[in-house]
């Protein structure tokens, strides 16, 4: 899919349907007085909170005291209070340890979060001035879409911004910039819960809908409203490096850890940094909440003293499973971004807008089930019928389970081409870990120059997770797999159209594709960490198609508001009474 922050990062607008839409955007050029300035406001619920997760919340995302709305500086703060049970300890009971041992302890977490904030979001719609529910906004795949969205987002626009990403690089060194928090491991106990109140910021560019917004002249065009529910099924959860915690820790508490009777901070911290982190087992990934993954219970070596000598593990858990039994949103509120205009600019505004439609482009995307899940030899003929509507880009996620919902594995499949009618993605099939696939990848989503991808993107692309006698544990996350078949060039949302357009007429999509390895060391067909383990089948992928969509807002006859994600913008423009220039027709 055509990624937005090319654009953003060059200084260009976002534009919708060519020339028309080049001319049709609005230019706010005007001079203010000094009297109408930037302003930020904040919005709340319309509801009382807190509100349990199956309840919509509707939030403003307008200010009806300025006159233009700055969307793309505007983001939602929330708070999510999630009841978490889990499957095991992960400390020793041991009553014998030290005092230095127990505090020690505290240096071990687990995080619990989001990979980005918008993929808390279940389903969403747009109200378009008090009541107006805009259907054709109505998106019932959030999380997916918001997983394939913030997946492709550079690397630098990711990093240490504080409870809207999370980097698996960053949290597994105990970073505080995650989307999420970090759970002390006594806390940590089977059969028990625990309520965690998790922050989170999500920018309303983020949001795939608004993706194309910049200013918006709420004055003109009316209040707009966020419907949505969320999905606390979008949890992800990762162990933190024992060493990397226990520097930061000890660290920042020496005075105390230096109070800790029998054993003083220089020795701790030398037994830190003398014991590789390499001796623990465990899953060095993001895991779906209420999904299993590797772990261990974590122990200290003793002294004959009674001080600690060392680190290391007790015993491994095979199958930890952390699980979420209830979410409620506790806190949700909307910073708004925006300024007043003189009254000469808005009396030229409306005078420009009452004869020219205000374009908006933006990308929607569009997720099915395919028709067949992998055989032992892949897939020979997965089969669907669809119907493809200003297609850009497809993206195909290979679920390992249906819980999964923000984490992908990379296949491991050799031959992989997708048929879409007589159309071949590519011309020549594909080896999911080889140069020309990660080339291809990268290049669908705008991440071949100038802007670098994150590690665990480029590492979901080219990690090898078996060969034919053996199942690789990974190092470092690659949970983050997505095939891309770029159906239009490169060049921004909206500037060109050349993708796939088939109307309500449906064209045969197959996918083929065989294991590099098949059998008992398929990753893919055989979903387990080792294997002793038994194995569990995945379902069929998901198949999504990222479609170009625009808004379109005219003051024509009335004020007349309608997202189009099914024909051309022009054709809309056209039916309204405009030319292609975005000129009132005579």
């Amino acid at each position: 899919m055509s990624n937005l922050h090319v654009t953003k990062a060059l200084g260009l607008q976002p534009v919708g349907n060519i020339e028309a839409a080049l001319k049709t955007y609005s230019k706010m050029t005007a001079i203010n007085d000094g009297r109408h300035y930037y302003s930020i406001s904040e919005s709340i619920p319309d509801e009382k909170l807190p509100l349990d997760y199956t309840h919509e919340i509707n939030i403003s995302m307008t200010n009806a005291n300025v006159d233009v709305t700055q969307i793309h500086d505007s983001f939602i703060t929330t708070v999510i209070t999630a009841r978490i049970n889990f499957s095991h300890d992960l400390v020793t009971r041991d009553n014998e340890i030290s005092q230095a041992g127990k505090k020690l302890l505290e240096s071990q977490f687990m995080f619990i979060g989001l990979r980005s904030g918008s993929n808390i979001i279940s389903d969403y719609c747009v109200v378009h001035g008090e009541d107006k529910i805009i259907d054709s906004t109505r998106q019932p795949n959030a999380t997916i879409e918001s997983f394939i969205y913030n997946t492709i987002k550079p690397k630098t626009e990711k990093d240490n911004r504080k409870h809207i990403h999370s980097l698996y690089d960053n949290v597994h060194k105990y970073d505080n910039s995650a989307c999420g928090v970090y759970v002390p491991i006594t806390l940590i106990k089977a059969g028990s819960y625990l309520d965690i109140d998790i922050p989170i910021s999500i920018p309303l560019d983020d949001i795939l809908l608004f993706s194309g917004f910049i200013d918006y002249p709420n004055r003109l065009f009316g209040n707009l409203k966020l419907k949505y529910t969320i999905k606390p099924e979008a949890l992800v959860y990762c162990r933190v490096s024992p060493k990397m915690s226990m520097i930061k820790t000890v660290g920042k508490r020496r005075n105390y850890f230096k109070s800790s009777q029998g054993q003083n901070y220089d020795s701790i911290m030398k037994m830190i940094l003398t014991t590789p982190d390499s001796c623990f087992e465990y899953a060095k990934k993001f895991t779906q909440i209420n999904c299993p993954s590797r772990q261990f219970v974590f122990n200290y070596d003793l002294t004959a003293e009674g001080t600690v000598d060392g680190f290391n593990y007790e015993t491994i858990i095979p199958e930890f499973t952390p699980t979420v039994t209830f979410c409620q949103t506790k806190d949700c509120k909307i910073s708004i971004a925006g300024y007043s205009v003189s009254s000469q600019c808005l009396t030229n505004l409306i005078e420009y807008f009452s004869s020219h439609p205000f374009v908006v482009p933006s990308q929607r995307i569009e997720t099915k089930r395919l028709g067949s899940a992998p055989t032992p030899s892949g897939f020979q003929q997965c089969h669907d019928n669809l119907c493809f509507n200003h297609v850009m880009s497809t993206v195909t996620l290979f679920q390992k389970d249906t819980r999964h919902w923000t984490t992908f594995d990379n296949p491991q499949y050799k031959e992989l081409q997708l048929y879409i009618g007589d159309r071949r993605f590519p011309e020549k099939p594909l080896n999911t870990t080889d140069a020309t696939f990660f080339q291809m990848m990268l290049n669908a989503s705008d991440l071949d120059s100038l802007f670098p991808a994150t590690e665990e993107y480029e590492e979901s692309l080219t990690s090898v997770k078996n060969n034919a006698s053996e199942v690789f544990f990974p190092t470092t996350d690659d949970t983050s797999f997505m095939f891309t078949t770029q159906c239009e060039r490169s060049g921004g949302t909206g500037i060109c159209f050349d993708g796939i357009h088939t109307g309500n007429t449906p064209v045969s999509v197959e996918l083929r594709e065989t294991p590099i390895y098949s059998g008992e060391t398929d990753t893919y067909y055989n979903v387990r960490d080792d294997l002793s383990q038994t194995a569990r089948h995945p379902p069929a992928p998901l198949f999504n198609m990222v479609q170009q969509s625009f808004w379109i807002f005219s003051l024509k006859d009335g004020l007349n508001v309608q997202y189009v994600k099914d024909h051309t913008a022009e054709d809309v423009l056209r039916a309204l009474g405009y030319t292609p220039t975005g000129e009132l027709e005579e």
